[in-house]
This record gives C-alpha cells, structure tokens and sequence, in this order.
C-alpha cells in the first residue's frame, strides 16, 4: 500500500462528518511524495470508484502556486479536494422487507 493510500484512509474520520479533504493538505503531509507519483495515485483512487474528486469551480482565479497543490483534469480546471464515495445500501432489499404505508394499501 502507497504512502498516499495510508493517508487517504486517514481522510475516511474527516469524510465522515461530510468534508472534503484539500489535495494540498495531502500533499503537505507527503513531502517526499513528488507531485507526478501523488497525482498519478490520487487519480487511480478516483478511477477505483471509491472516492470522488472535486473540481475548483473558479480555476482562472487560481495563481499558479494555487494550481500546482491541485491536480489538473485535462479540461483546462483542476481538482483541489478528494471525499470518500459513500456506500450505497441496495433499495430493492429493504422494499421487500418493508410492506407498504397503510393509507397506499388496497382495501377491498
């Protein structure tokens, strides 16, 4: 396992109260880390399905130290934060053990 998967596990207690986590804090606890490696595995964490990455929505206001903290998205913006997929739960197991509400039933 990567340094950056470690540390992207760590974000899990963020993300669960709802936060992003910035790639520059990321980045800021990986000193060694060189910033092709981090991008690189930040995006294979993305294309995993099991994180979401969030673009800025303001990229030409950003400087280019901004920039160089996030990840580019190859579309001329850049992605700045990461957040855990949540688990989804598979609606068609609770309806068959829901019955429905008492004013949707028949009543002959």
């Amino acid at each position: 396992m990567s340094k950056i998967m470690t540390q992207l596990i760590g974000l899990e207690v963020k993300a669960a109260l709802g936060a992003p986590v910035l790639l520059s804090e990321l980045r800021q606890d990986l000193p060694g880390m060189n910033k092709v490696k981090f991008d690189e595995d930040v995006l294979d964490l993305a294309r995993s399905g099991e994180y979401f990455l969030i673009r800025h929505s303001r990229p030409d206001s950003l400087t280019r130290q901004e920039m160089g903290m996030m990840i580019p998205d190859g579309e001329g913006g850049f992605f700045y934060a990461i957040i855990p997929r949540p688990e989804s739960k598979p609606t068609s197991s609770r309806r068959k053990t829901r019955s429905p509400a008492p004013s949707l039933q028949k009543h002959y």
